[in-house]
């Protein structure tokens, strides 16, 4: 049997067991218990790999820290140095999933709120509550348990500290991935606070990057979107994509949460003001390759692209070209199509965004996207109502007889028959198509006229729809009769 050295003296260059075994057996006693703690902390601190949260687990360490908090949680320096260790442990799921069970994230929120004044408590509990909350369950517990407004209030309290400004936001950029989180998030104030955090520490990465996401998660609701663009957050996002342009994963949810800001019109003639759309396409163009940003991206540029004033600051720096590459390096990504169309959409509305669209390959590249993607309504309604844009033109209504448009568009309106937004955008785009000879010719040739018949019968209430659908057919050759 093996022996631990559970009576003597224990420090951080002990062995990982030995500093468990202690802590399990002295955790009532508060001497004991700072020793064990401030021990474990440091020499998983020293010794930083999953190897080790593994061993720590194992051996009971979740589960003697968690109580040692529940016994001591009136003592700065075991909530402390006992926050420290499960923080570093619960990088590990399956102590994630053990702090879960037995009530860890009620005894971090317990010391957090007995030491919201001290900021080495409020730095170490935040990162343990931001590293239990990834799981569901534990989201789910400190919600339960008022965590969120705990968070805020320590945020509040140490808004100059960048270390407890990075962990009590990356804490609630977990906490508020669900509804409940939010509302809460949004009735204590967090927002603000977050935008703060980002406008004092636009520099920082590690603070950006669980500012951003925060943020992101909480722009979800009229109120907080209004609060948030009071106080600067546009400005704020707008900055941070600018001096954090390197960091994909940064830029992503800074143009996520732009993007909730901006559907606000004060939100958008902000973002207009301060560069916003140069800010997200000089993002775009730099990781191109990485799909969650260009999702991202293009939803922020949805956006931003709905007032003039926007859609000439993306034309003008060139957006319609990068939308146009990032459709066609991510045609097979149903989210970036839905996007990247949707913003084609408002830009081909006028004739220069349209004409640079035409001759980037968005014609071509919005046809693929109906092929990949006919069977999802939403990415079929976005890449149908783009062609109809695009081929405004007749230089788009050549591109379009030259890239199976007609047969793309006719698919899309069999395969979505019984939804009226592809029905008629389909049919808008097949009409301008039949503007000219070839492109009435493969319309024939493709057995349209059924199909349209058809959407004409089945929304007969819907006069733009069928306005669309007589023009279509009134533009067709009519059918030989048989004698």
């Amino acid at each position: 049997m093996v022996r631990y050295a559970t009576d003597a003296a224990v420090s951080a260059t002990s062995d990982l067991l030995d500093i468990v075994a202690y802590l399990r057996k002295h955790h009532a006693d508060l001497e004991s218990c700072r020793l064990a703690c401030h021990a474990l902390a440091g020499h998983i601190d020293r010794n930083q790999t999953t190897a080790v949260y593994q061993r720590a687990a194992d051996a009971g360490a979740v589960q003697a820290l968690v109580e040692s908090l529940r016994l001591h949680k009136t003592d700065q320096r075991v909530c402390y140095q006992a926050s420290w260790a499960l923080a570093l442990v619960a990088r590990l799921d399956a102590a994630k999933e053990i702090a879960a069970s037995c009530d860890g994230v009620t005894a971090v929120v317990d010391c957090l709120r007995q030491h919201k004044a001290d900021k080495l408590v409020c730095e170490y509990a935040c990162w343990t509550l931001h590293n239990l909350a990834v799981l569901a369950a534990g989201e789910a517990k400190a919600i339960a348990y008022g965590a969120v407004a705990t968070v805020v209030d320590c945020l509040r309290m140490h808004k100059a500290e960048n270390r407890v400004c990075q962990f009590a936001c990356g804490a609630l950029a977990n906490l508020t991935s669900s509804e409940p989180g939010r509302v809460m998030a949004e009735a204590s104030g967090g927002a603000e606070l977050v935008v703060h955090c980002l406008q004092t520490y636009a520099t920082d990465m590690d603070v950006c990057r669980d500012a951003c996401s925060a943020l992101a998660n909480m722009v979800t609701g009229d109120a907080v979107d209004h609060i948030a663009i009071r106080c600067g957050g546009v400005e704020a996002l707008v900055q941070c994509l600018r001096d954090q342009i390197a960091h994909a994963g940064i830029c992503s949810d800074a143009c996520r949460a732009l993007g909730g800001l901006t559907v606000a019109d004060d939100g958008d003639r902000r973002a207009v003001q301060c560069a916003g759309a140069k800010a997200v396409i000089d993002c775009l163009r730099l990781h191109e390759e990485d799909k969650e940003l260009c999702h991202q991206a293009c939803y922020a540029l949805t956006n931003l692209s709905c007032s003039p004033p926007g859609k000439g600051k993306i034309i003008g720096c060139g957006g319609v070209e990068v939308v146009t590459h990032c459709l066609q390096l991510h045609k097979a990504d149903r989210d970036v199509c839905k996007q990247a169309c949707w913003t084609l959409v408002n830009l081909a509305v006028n004739d220069a965004g349209e004409s640079r669209a035409v001759r980037a390959g968005a014609v071509k590249a919005a046809v693929e996207c109906l092929q990949l993607h006919v069977d999802d309504q939403e990415v079929c309604h976005q890449a149908c109502f783009a062609l109809a844009n695009l081929t405004a033109s007749e230089a788009g209504q050549v591109k379009a007889t030259d890239c199976d448009a007609v047969e793309a568009l006719v698919d899309a309106l069999e395969t979505q028959a019984e939804d009226a937004d592809v029905c008629h955008r389909a049919i808008c785009a097949l009409a301008n198509i039949a503007e000219l000879a070839a492109g009435r010719r493969l319309i024939n040739q493709s057995g349209a006229r059924a199909a349209v018949k058809e959407a004409k019968s089945c929304f007969k209430d819907n006069e733009e729809l069928c306005s669309q659908a007589e023009t279509l057919l009134s533009r067709l050759p009519r059918p030989v009769s048989s004698r």
